[in-house]
């Protein structure tokens, strides 16, 4: 017997893995200092709020922003030396940018490898996209175990996919370090031992 559509629920329509999922949980903020979600701990000062606030009135902030961010990725070719030929992808933080390049790379049978313990979304991307999810585990010291990790991605169907992905997770790692380091510099009240 067929089911009323108008009265079908999430489980008649949503796919099982994906009602599977957990929602990915953000451990209460306050009082602590949060560098590895990229949020400066302390508020602006309050000159500075006002003239971010005033700049920001001056902004077309009724339109969508340019997505390829043309001054951005000049300063970043600039800063990093990225060559011109080479390709950049620009998103809306480390999320977005996983899950563009999780669904643009994947296809049937193809695995998404991580490192584990890590970053909460390479696993529900993969989930999404119909990926593998392929965990390997760091070393003891959280270093990555490269020969480990580069065998897992060589057993893969489609190693692209997974290259592509160790890249975005390196990137990640090194511009949370950088921007680690950029609050030690720029707010005296944060100090690393």
């Amino acid at each position: 017997m067929k089911r009323d559509p108008v009265r079908r629920g999430p489980a008649d329509l949503v796919r099982e893995e994906i009602l599977a999922l957990k929602a990915y949980h953000v451990a209460p903020a306050a009082g602590m200092v949060k560098l590895d979600a990229m949020e400066n701990p302390y508020r602006l000062p309050e000159a500075l709020r006002g003239e971010l606030g005033r700049h920001a009135a001056t902004l077309p902030i009724n339109r969508y922003p340019d997505p390829t961010a043309p001054e951005l990725a000049r300063r970043l070719r600039d800063t990093f030396g990225i060559p011109a030929e080479a390709g950049l992808l620009i998103g809306n933080g480390s999320d977005e940018i996983i899950q563009i390049v999780a669904h643009a790379l994947a296809r049937p049978g193809a695995a998404l490898v991580a490192p584990e313990p890590s970053f909460a979304m390479y696993k529900l991307n993969a989930v999404v996209a119909r990926l593998r999810y392929v965990g390997v585990p760091l070393n003891r010291d959280f270093t990555l175990d490269s020969p480990r990790f580069l065998d897992a991605i060589q057993e893969r169907d489609y190693p692209v996919v997974q290259g592509c992905v160790l890249l975005v997770a390196l990137a990640f790692v090194l511009i949370n370090l950088f921007v680690d380091v950029l609050y030690g510099w720029l707010d005296p009240r944060i100090r690393f031992e």
